[in-house]
């Protein structure tokens, strides 16, 4: 864990809401990214990110440093939220991707990239409808996230084997899809 990130977690482990403020801008887009790619639908995605933060907020006193990075166990936390949302609701549409993209883009592209970027990320958002949601919470871990499988097997509790095997599987079908749609990222 880095050192500034620990000092902050030690902070709000002994009740410095300020400290848990910072964690919170840290880590909230990383969150809202992961939580809006499972759920897809905006609204939803904010209050469930809320809801994660919130449940961080109050078990941050008993988190202990095991050396892993808070983001794993922050995202262990978001997992089990969104497990919970569907097995509560089933009838989740898919919201506002436009706004969505430009609410979080890291940076803002001109008109043309706009275009080019719009259309990759609804060819993106119809190929990740065909993987299971494993290999859906796989692929977002690993190439939107920038997760090692030694990072994302500590938060899925999956082995690395287990997740390239399982990388390669979503590979090969998003290749196979991308090739039905004749496009080529």
């Amino acid at each position: 864990m880095d050192n500034d990130i620990r000092v902050l977690v030690g902070k709000a482990r002994q009740g410095d809401r300020a400290a848990f403020g910072e964690l919170y801008n840290e880590y909230f887009a990383p969150i809202y990214r992961f939580v809006f790619f499972k759920i897809k639908h905006k609204e939803t995605a904010e209050d469930l990110t809320q809801a994660v933060f919130t449940k961080a907020l109050s078990a941050i006193a008993n988190f202990s440093d095991t050396g892993a990075p808070v983001l794993s166990w922050l995202y262990t936390i978001a997992r089990n939220h969104c497990i919970d949302y569907y097995k509560k609701k089933r009838d989740v549409t898919v919201g506002d991707q436009e706004g969505f993209w430009h609410e979080i883009a890291d940076q803002v592209a001109g008109p043309a990239e706009n275009l080019e970027m719009r259309e990759k990320r609804e060819i993106i958002v119809r190929v990740m409808g065909v993987l299971s949601d494993d290999q859906r919470e796989l692929v977002i871990l690993r190439f939107i996230e920038e997760k090692s499988y030694a990072e994302i097997a500590e938060i899925l509790g999956k082995s690395e084997e287990s997740l390239r095997a399982m990388n390669y599987r979503a590979m090969k079908i998003l290749r196979e899809e991308l090739g039905k749609m004749k496009y080529d990222l």
